[in-house]
């Protein structure tokens, strides 16, 4: 099992760069991508909310 710890979204996009995500799901609630580059695992989070969207940006925290 791999834990993931939240990171910003700059951090997210300078790592992910033009990668494509490996894995994406969607539901009526939100979304999930998973994206493997550089040696790591990096996720992006949109929970879809009436007024706005919120994404948050997870990295695998190699050490756990």
């Amino acid at each position: 099992m791999s834990t993931f710890v939240e990171i910003s979204k700059e951090a997210f996009e300078a790592i992910v760069g033009d990668t494509k995500p490996s894995i994406s799901s969607e539901s009526a609630c939100g979304s999930s991508s998973i994206y493997e580059t550089k040696d790591v695992a990096l996720r992006s989070v949109t929970n879809y909310y009436e007024t706005r969207d919120i994404t948050q940006y997870y990295i695998q925290d190699i050490n756990a």
